[in-house]
């Protein structure tokens, strides 16, 4: 992922398979990365418990940060909290975007096959936010468009959203966020 303006460091995990390499663990990189001050952390997807105590911790003291986390729906994702690390009330300082993936068939050039298209269906926010709704609608409207766009495009928008956050928003906001405009 790239964000102009930002400085970007990657980290990658490491099975090991020799004698004396140790592995290098999801868990033990953001431990990492909050050593050296970063102000968000991304990370593709947390799974174990391990994984998901490091980033909410990362998270819940400042930094910000994304990451996926598969489950059903909202009570699923509670429950497999509860069981990975003892409480769901972590949801209560964390904003939480469900997306919808529907496969739709489609015919190219002779060839049958599915095609993802993802939609945000809910997002949940904590109660301790005290959130703008036009913003949020803009904001949800910004990202829904970046999933059908190709990369250049994603950046150009990313720019447009650092460098004159204010003026993207006023101008969808004029354009009927609500009523199907856009980008």
């Amino acid at each position: 992922m790239y964000l102009p303006y930002h400085n970007v460091i990657k980290l990658f995990e490491r099975r090991s398979y020799g004698l004396g390499i140790k592995s290098i663990k999801k868990d033990e990189l953001i431990a990492h990365a909050l050593r050296t001050g970063v102000d968000y952390i991304i990370v593709n997807e947390v799974r174990t418990r391990d994984e998901v105590r490091a980033w909410l911790d990362a998270v819940t003291t400042g930094h910000g940060g994304v990451t996926t986390f598969h489950a059903n729906d909202i009570s699923s994702l509670r429950i497999r909290l509860e069981n990975m690390i003892g409480t769901d009330k972590i949801l209560n300082e964390v904003a939480v975007v469900v997306m919808q993936v529907e496969k739709i068939p489609e015919d190219k050039h002779g060839i049958r096959v599915l095609k993802n298209i993802r939609r945000i269906s809910k997002i949940y926010l904590p109660k301790s936010i005290d959130v703008d709704t036009v913003e949020l609608e803009v904001r949800k409207t910004i990202i829904a468009q970046m999933l059908n766009l190709n990369v250049r495009q994603q950046v150009s928008i990313l720019e447009q959203f650092y460098s004159r956050i204010d003026e993207l928003i006023e101008k969808l906001y004029e354009d009927g966020v609500g009523a199907g405009g856009g980008i």
